[in-house]
C-alpha cells in the first residue's frame, strides 16, 4: 500500500509540475505577443509620422520610416517564427525598443521647434529605453521574469513621452 502511495504521489507531482510549467510557458508567450503587437503599433506610428507629416524635416521623416519599418519587421518575428526561443524573441523585441530609444535621442537634438523641456523629456526617455534595453541584453537567461518587467517599463516610459508630446501640442 505504501508503495502505491509513493508511486501515486510521484505521478501527481510530475503532472502538476508539467501543468505549472505549461501555464508559465503560455504566459511567457502571451507576454511576447503583447509586446510584439505593441511594438508593431509603435512602428506603424513612426511610418505614418514619416509619410504624413511634411512639416518634419526630411531626414527625420526618413529616419521615422526606416526605424518604423525595422521595428515592424523585427517585432513580427514573434508571429512569424514562434519556434525561436523565448529569450531570443524577447531580445529581438528589445532591439526594436532600443532603436526607438536611439530615434528619440536623435529627435531630441534635431527638432528645434519643440519646447526645450519636451526635448529634454524625449532625451530622457530615449536614454531610459536604451538603458533598459541594455540591461535586458546583459541579464542572464534564467531571469526571464525580470526581462519581462524591464520590457514593460520600457514600453510604459515610451507611452509617458506620448503624453508629454500631447501636452506640447506641437509634436506630431
Amino acid at each position: 500500500m505504501v508503495a502505491w502511495f509513493g508511486y501515486f504521489s510521484r505521478v501527481t507531482y510530475a503532472c502538476c509540475w508539467d501543468l505549472g510549467t505549461s501555464i508559465h510557458r503560455i504566459s511567457i508567450r502571451i507576454a511576447l505577443l503583447i509586446f510584439s503587437f505593441t511594438l508593431i503599433l509603435m512602428g506603424g506610428t513612426r511610418i505614418i509620422k514619416g509619410v504624413k507629416y511634411h512639416s518634419i524635416e526630411r531626414w527625420n521623416r526618413i529616419l521615422n520610416v526606416v526605424v518604423g519599418s525595422a521595428v515592424i519587421l523585427l517585432s513580427s518575428t514573434v508571429f512569424l517564427l514562434p519556434s525561436l526561443g523565448d529569450v531570443l524573441l524577447l531580445r529581438i523585441l528589445t532591439f526594436s525598443i532600443m532603436m526607438i530609444g536611439i530615434l528619440r535621442i536623435w529627435l531630441s537634438f534635431t527638432r528645434k521647434e519643440i519646447p526645450a523641456w519636451a526635448r529634454a523629456a524625449q532625451f530622457i526617455v530615449g536614454v531610459i529605453l536604451l538603458g533598459l534595453g541594455s540591461i535586458i541584453f546583459i541579464v542572464p537567461i534564467a531571469e526571464f521574469d525580470l526581462l519581462v518587467y524591464l520590457m514593460s517599463a520600457a514600453i510604459l516610459s515610451n507611452g509617458a513621452i506620448r503624453i508629454v508630446n500631447g501636452l506640447t501640442g506641437k509634436i506630431r
